[in-house]
């Protein structure tokens, strides 16, 4: 797991403090210290599970719990924590 539970809510305060905790330097704060990659935006990873991988799994997640389980933390890691990179994790995203 690559998050602290599953509270949305808690998850935005969590990516948004990890991106600003790595990313920025202690010496110069407005210089980047290394990259954060926010993954797996919007969607759903999976590596060889029931003869599944992400080669041939498309993600089938409904408007609802996009907006209001995936969404928050990927809006926090990008708008408020600032990060740098970004990854999909799906390769067709189904709505």
């Amino acid at each position: 797991q690559e998050t602290p539970g599953e509270d949305p809510m808690l998850n935005a305060v969590y990516a948004e403090q990890f991106v600003k905790g790595f990313q920025m330097g202690k010496e110069d704060p407005s210089r980047l210290r290394v990259s954060a990659c926010c993954k797996h935006y919007q969607g759903y990873s999976l590596e060889a599970a029931d003869n599944v991988t992400r080669h041939n799994f498309d993600a089938i997640i409904s408007q609802q719990d996009l907006m209001d389980t995936y969404r928050p933390a990927f809006e926090a890691c990008i708008l408020l924590g600032k990060a740098t990179g970004l990854m999909s994790g799906a390769r067709k995203l189904m709505i």
